[in-house]
C-alpha cells in the first residue's frame, strides 16, 4: 500500500470521476497511512494486557502518550505544508503517532512485568519487514519502468495494469524473500503442505 499508493488512489477512486490528481492524492494519502497500521495492531495488543491484569489506568496514560505527540503535530500540518499536502501530513502524522505509544506502552509493560521474551517477534519482524520493502521497491521499478509501454492506455485501464503487476511482483518476491531468510513461518507453512501433499 505504501509504494502503490499512488496507483492504488488512480484505480479505485477515479471510477466515474475521470481520474485526475484528486485521486492520487487519495492514493498517496493511503500509502502514508499504511506503514501505521502494524504499530496500531502492536499498540492494541498491549493495551489488552493492561485490561487483562486490571489495569484501566495505565492504557489512559498511553492514550495521553499519543496525544501529546499527535495534537501538536496535527495543529502543525496546515502550517507547514501546501494546502493540497496537508491531508497527508494528517496521514503520516496518525501512522507515526501509532508508533510512539508502541514504544511507550512496550517501555510501560516492561515497567511492570520486567524483561519480556519479544526476540522471536522482532526476529520475524525484521525479517518481513526486509523482504516486503525490498520486493516493493523492486516492484516499483520495473513498473516504472514498464509505465511508458501503457501510455497509450486510459488511466484507469494504465492504473489498473500496474497495480496487479505490482501486487504479482511484490507478492512473489516477498515470498521468496521471506523463504531465502530462512523465516520460520514460511518453513512451517511449505513443511505442512509438503507433509499433507505426502500423505
Amino acid at each position: 500500500m505504501t509504494a502503490f499508493g499512488d496507483v492504488l488512489g488512480i484505480a479505485l477512486f477515479s471510477i466515474g470521476a475521470g481520474g485526475g490528481s484528486g485521486a492520487e492524492r487519495l492514493g498517496l494519502t493511503v500509502a502514508w497511512s499504511a506503514f501505521g497500521i502494524l504499530p496500531y495492531a502492536v499498540m492494541m495488543l498491549q493495551i489488552r494486557v493492561f485490561y487483562a491484569q486490571g489495569d484501566s489506568r495505565t492504557p489512559t496514560l498511553i492514550q495521553l502518550w499519543l496525544i501529546t505527540l499527535k495534537v501538536p503535530l496535527l495543529l502543525l500540518c496546515p502550517m507547514v505544508l501546501p494546502s493540497e499536502q496537508v491531508v497527508i501530513g494528517i496521514a503520516a502524522v496518525n501512522s507515526l503517532s501509532f508508533i510512539w505509544a508502541a514504544i511507550a506502552s512496550q517501555w510501560l509493560l516492561r515497567r511492570k512485568m520486567g524483561e519480556i521474551p519479544i526476540s522471536e517477534v522482532l526476529d520475524f519482524l525484521w525479517r518481513v519487514s526486509l523482504s516486503a520493502g525490498l520486493s516493493a521497491v523492486a516492484a516499483r521499478g520495473a513498473l516504472e519502468l514498464a509505465e511508458p509501454l501503457l501510455a497509450t492506455y486510459p488511466g484507469l485501464v494504465r492504473a489498473w495494469a500496474l497495480l496487479l503487476a505490482g501486487a504479482l511482483i511484490s507478492l512473489s518476491l516477498t515470498f521468496a524473500t521471506l523463504k531465502l531468510l530462512k523465516t520460520p513461518s514460511i518453513n512451517d507453512l511449505l513443511g505442512r503442505k509438503d507433509h499433507m501433499g505426502a500423505n
